[in-house]
């Protein structure tokens, strides 16, 4: 989480800064002509002793408010740079999960692309296997009309026309092999059936396969990204607060040191009087 901070300005601390300064001011141009322009102003020295002391006194207690808001400005700083190590190592686990699913988004895509092969090889075998159906189906049926129409059709018919009992016996063996070679086509036309329904089935089952990888693998680097831009978002936002809070403190530290300054030289003036 980020801690927000800003410079606090009450208006007791707003009003003895301002004193101080201004009384700084008049201090230093005292301390320019000491024994002409100050002794002029308050020719007698305890009340002009007084009177420095007095704006001293202004003096310290804005150096007091000002060194408070210096030491709440490093702690909100150092409050700001204590986040950063972890705010950059969720930003490089952010980029390498990225990664990471780039990665597999890619894999996914090259086996989409093999699985959209592999079906249109499917497809292309599935089309062979039904012209070999329809294939056999045809030589089959030619085969057994041919016959028919040269031996006829039946036993009756087949003694009646045959020459010899002989004949008759080669009819009937023909008739036999023509019967087997029929049921041999419509055993191949079953296995070649069953091999077609298992190409569909492999076919539904490849497609989908692919197409929910390549869903999960989309949704994952979809996920991955938008961790990975929270997550530059943040660091780049705890960035920008640690640099305000530098600058910031570097202004207090300043104000700081001159309200220091100030404070030393109506000292010293205090002393001298």
């Amino acid at each position: 989480m980020v801690t927000m901070w800003r410079t606090p300005a009450s208006g007791r601390a707003t009003v003895r800064r301002s004193a101080g300064l201004a009384v700084a001011l008049l201090g230093s141009v005292a301390l320019v002509s000491p024994s002409s322009t100050a002794l002029q102003a308050e020719p007698d020295p305890g009340r002009q002793k007084q009177r420095v002391d007095a704006q001293a006194e202004q003096l310290r207690e804005a150096l007091h408010d000002t060194n408070a808001d210096l030491a709440e400005a490093y702690l909100a700083l150092r409050s700001t740079q204590s986040q950063l190590p972890g705010a950059q190592a969720a930003l490089t686990q952010a980029r390498a999960a990225a990664g990471r699913a780039e990665t597999a988004n890619a894999i996914a895509a090259q086996e989409l692309e093999v699985a959209q092969a592999n079906e249109t090889k499917a497809q292309e075998d599935l089309t062979a296997t039904s012209s070999e159906i329809v294939e056999s189906r045809g030589q089959v049926a030619q085969f057994a009309a041919q016959i028919y129409q040269e031996q006829g059709f039946g036993e009756f018919d087949m003694a009646m026309t045959s020459t010899s009992p002989q004949q008759f016996a080669d009819r009937i063996a023909l008739i036999g092999t023509v019967m087997d070679l029929q049921s041999q086509s419509m055993v191949a036309l079953a296995t070649a059936r069953a091999n077609q329904t298992a190409q569909e089935d492999r076919l539904s089952a490849l497609r989908a396969d692919s197409e929910k990888a390549k869903r999960k693998a989309e949704s994952t680097l979809a996920a991955a990204t938008k961790a990975r831009d929270r997550a530059t978002a943040a660091k780049a936002t705890l960035d920008a607060l640690a640099a305000q809070q530098a600058a910031q403190a570097s202004t207090v530290k300043a104000r700081s040191v001159a309200e220091a300054a100030s404070l030393n030289q109506m000292e010293a003036e205090s002393a001298r009087l």
